[in-house]
């Protein structure tokens, strides 16, 4: 319940603030995909699964400020936590280019179900999982404040959630 009461009251200030959440700064996109990964390998090794991080090792510097970039990889990687079978890895793939993906071995997001999968309240099975259904609308409305795109990939074996943020242009992390 405490949860889903900061989703919505995170909501309601992007929403205060015209959508523009930390669009001015910039952040350093792997430093960010680390600390989330590490906050969520509990939760992830509790539920007998695993993390990886892959891709580009050096610094990305993007859009965003830390606090919604980490916002918005702990939404992604906890909903594809929630939806990959014990046993399997959750994948965060980072692009030199600013080009996220989170891959699980889930069963994957129907092609008819894809854009209602970024709608308030959605969930598809409603029997299983706990969420409310306010995770991957956050995400999406984050990601096209800080004038990124979002969207879910065919994957073979799971669900592919690829995001691609806005290289900045010098300076440094926020």
């Amino acid at each position: 319940m405490t949860d889903l009461v900061h989703q919505l009251l995170y909501l309601a200030e992007i929403e205060s603030q015209g959508g523009a959440v930390g669009g001015d700064e910039q952040a350093d996109l792997h430093d960010v995909a680390i600390e989330v990964i590490s906050m969520l390998a509990p939760l992830a090794i509790r539920d007998r699964k695993h993390l990886a991080l892959t891709g580009v090792t050096e610094p990305i510097i993007v859009k965003g400020s830390t606090n919604t970039l980490s916002r918005t990889l702990r939404n992604l990687i906890e909903n594809a936590v929630r939806h990959t079978p014990e046993g399997t890895t959750v994948e965060v793939n980072l692009g030199a280019d600013g080009l996220i993906r989170v891959s699980d071995q889930g069963e994957g997001v129907p092609p008819d179900q894809r854009e209602a999968v970024f709608q308030r309240f959605w969930r598809g099975d409603k029997s299983t999982g706990s969420g409310a259904g306010l995770g991957l609308s956050i995400v999406k409305r984050i990601v096209e404040s800080i004038g990124g795109q979002i969207w879910i990939e065919d994957a073979p074996g799971g669900a592919c959630f690829a995001v691609r943020l806005t290289l900045s242009q010098g300076g440094e992390s926020s």
